[in-house]
């Protein structure tokens, strides 16, 4: 049975086990890693029709998982995402999403979130990295960074996403900050084989 344990800050807020040693006893929204994303279409309010037939983001060097999202309006976040098997819904990944104006905004809300989850996971290995350039802008112009708690099966990680004006143009994608809950196996993937 999933451990149950609340973390609040202002928008977000996570379903978090008090001792999570396996990162599936994490919860966002009621979604842990290695669910069936299918059976989760209530949370989503959505069919599972709906999500077999939403269209889904590849990455440029692998289609082993697939990023889904769906625009989730609560108190906590304004955006849902899943790196999941694209045959079998199997989530590897879950994401919730909140906008932000700037950089400056992002690192600040990030900086609070992290204080918050590392006071729980005391012994989680930190890993902090520093804006650079995102993949998917080859003119180096949108920047990314990630704070991430280490668990011994995967990790939570705060991340912040600013695209440049010409990706906010031809994706419609938006300035973020995302808290992430992924197992070992996303890591590898997003690491080395997605890009």
């Amino acid at each position: 049975m999933k451990k149950i344990l609340i973390i609040f800050f202002y928008f977000l807020s996570f379903i978090i086990p008090s001792q999570a040693d396996d990162i599936r006893d994490i919860q966002l929204e009621g979604i842990s890693v290695e669910d069936n994303l299918l059976d989760h279409s209530s949370t989503l309010n959505v069919t599972k029709d709906f999500i077999k037939n939403k269209k889904y983001l590849t990455y440029p060097k692998s289609d082993k998982f697939v990023t889904i999202g769906f625009k989730y309006e609560s108190e906590k976040y304004e955006r849902i995402q899943f790196l999941i098997d694209p045959k079998t819904y199997r989530i590897i990944l879950v994401t919730g999403a909140m906008f932000v104006k700037d950089k400056l905004g992002c690192e600040r809300k990030q900086k609070e979130i992290f204080k918050e989850l590392s006071s729980i996971y005391k012994s989680a290995r930190i890993i902090n990295e520093k804006f650079e350039p995102h993949a998917w802008d080859k003119t180096g112009e949108s920047i990314t960074n990630g704070v991430y708690l280490s668990l011994n099966s995967g990790d939570i990680g705060i991340e912040c996403y600013i695209w440049s004006k010409k990706i906010k143009a031809e994706k419609g994608w938006v300035n973020n900050l995302k808290v992430a809950i992924q197992n070992k196996e996303a890591i590898k993937f997003l690491t080395y084989e997605a890009y």
